[in-house]
């Protein structure tokens, strides 16, 4: 894999983890006007179709486990701050972006 796709690669996974841990005041000062749950399909739809282009086929329900894993063990840590809130729907959003995909991919 050539450096800029690993940069991409890179700047894609830590956009949505610093987007998922960062304070909840601060992402007011920057929010967009989209609704959460799109964000977190989108975001995790953009993650499974993005590594699916890089592997075979048979590879790809790790990815989707390792993105899932990754949507859940991030929302656990969000129940963890003061700022932001664990929340089943994000986890089923961010499952949602995964699945469709997938089956895109």
């Amino acid at each position: 894999m050539s450096l800029g796709r690993r940069c991409a690669w890179a700047l894609l996974v830590v956009s949505v983890i610093v987007g998922s841990l960062v304070p909840g005041p601060a992402l007011e000062a920057v929010a967009v006007d989209v609704n959460d749950h799109v964000m977190h399909a989108s975001a995790y739809f953009v993650l499974m179709v993005w590594f699916a282009g890089f592997y075979t086929r048979i590879v790809y329900p790790l990815i989707a486990a390792v993105l899932l894993a990754l949507g859940v063990g991030l929302d656990l840590l969000q129940g963890l701050t003061e700022t932001r809130t664990f929340d089943w729907r994000d986890i089923a959003m961010n499952g949602a972006g995964v699945i469709v995909g997938l089956a895109a991919s």
